[in-house]
This record gives C-alpha cells, sequence and structure tokens, in this order.
C-alpha cells in the first residue's frame, strides 16, 4: 500500500532571467518534492491543544483550591497544569484512536492521520501525544530546556510543532483535504 511519505509531486516554477537583447525571459524548471499534507500554522494547532487543556484545567484546579491543597514548591497552578496535561495526553490518544481528532481539532477542521492515511492506532497516538511535551522546549520561555534535534536530512528542526507529527509519521491535517489526500494514495 502507498504511503503519504511516499508521494511526490512535481512543481513548475518560472524563473526570470535577461537575454542577451536585453529582454525579460522564462526558464521554466520542473522540480519534485515530497507531498506534505501537514496544517502549518502553529498558531491553529496551539489554539486547538488550548481548547482541549481547558476543560480538564479548570475543573482540576478548583478542586486543587477547593479541597486546600498547599504546595510551597512549584504552586498550585503547576500542579494543576502537570495533572491537566496527563490527562490530556490520554484523553487525546483515545479520541485521536477512534475518532480521528479531539474536540479542539475537530472544532478548528484539523484532524490526525497515520502515513496510510488513516486514524492512527491508540499506541501510535498515545506516542505522539506524549512526544507533544517536546514541543513545549521551542517555547522561548522553555529554551533554557530546548535541545536541537535533527530530520532526516541533517537539517536541525527548531521553532515548529511538528515534532511529534516528524517522529511518529503522522499528519495533522485539514478535514476537507482528506479526500485529496486519499485520492492521492490510491
Amino acid at each position: 500500500m502507498k504511503r503519504i511519505s511516499e508521494i511526490a509531486i512535481t512543481r513548475r516554477v518560472g524563473r526570470p532571467y535577461r537575454g542577451a537583447d536585453g529582454l525579460l525571459y522564462y526558464e521554466y524548471l520542473d522540480y519534485t518534492e515530497r507531498y506534505k499534507p501537514n496544517v502549518e500554522n502553529d498558531v491553529l494547532r496551539f489554539w486547538a491543544k488550548l481548547i482541549d487543556l481547558l476543560p480538564f484545567l479548570i475543573p482540576v484546579y478548583g478542586y486543587l483550591v477547593r479541597v486546600g491543597l498547599s504546595i510551597d514548591i512549584f504552586g498550585l497552578e503547576v500542579v494543576a497544569v502537570a495533572i491537566s496535561v496527563s490527562m490530556v495526553i490520554i484523553y487525546g490518544s483515545v479520541m485521536e484512536y477512534y475518532f480521528g481528532t479531539t474536540p479542539g481539532k475537530w472544532l478548528l477542521g484539523l484532524c490526525v492521520i497515520n502515513d496510510l492515511g488513516t486514524k492512527p492506532n491508540f499506541r501510535l497516538s498515545l506516542k505522539r501525544n506524549i512526544l507533544c511535551l517536546g514541543n513545549l522546549a521551542k517555547n522561548p520561555i522553555l529554551s533554557l530546556f530546548s535541545y536541537p534535534w535533527w530530520s532526516a536530512t541533517g537539517r536541525v528542526k527548531r521553532g515548529t510543532m511538528s515534532f511529534n507529527n516528524d517522529v511518529c509519521t503522522t499528519y495533522v491535517v485539514e478535514i476537507k483535504k482528506l479526500k485529496e489526500i486519499r485520492e492521492r494514495l490510491k
């Protein structure tokens, strides 16, 4: 079966140049590149993750305040975020396994697919969601803990929210692009 990572598309680019007579001419070049169905908008993906996190964060924080938990080392907010993030990792994995999307991604028109163009299995989804914490290392506030990692081409990758998808060979795509992706997989 064909995989998304094996799909190559050909593009044509016009490159202007001046001829010997001083007129402008276009030279057309064809090149082949790997098909990338990913949503490149990290802000959209961040909002989807935040929409998924808030239904857990607010009740957990409220519960910790109501119980009167007193934590001097980190603070109540950090503990509430840590508990909520761990809950979202498990919840997100279950939702992606059964539906291919989470409520936050669904509201923003996104879904997760594996390299075959189908919903990821539970193990892959869990791995992807755990590795999502690696995306936090690219946050400027947490840059002290940031480390470069290298893609298959040997280039350093920083500053994108695609760490987990690159490692797991999954794709966050727009739901409306699923038909096009499945056509290319035939």
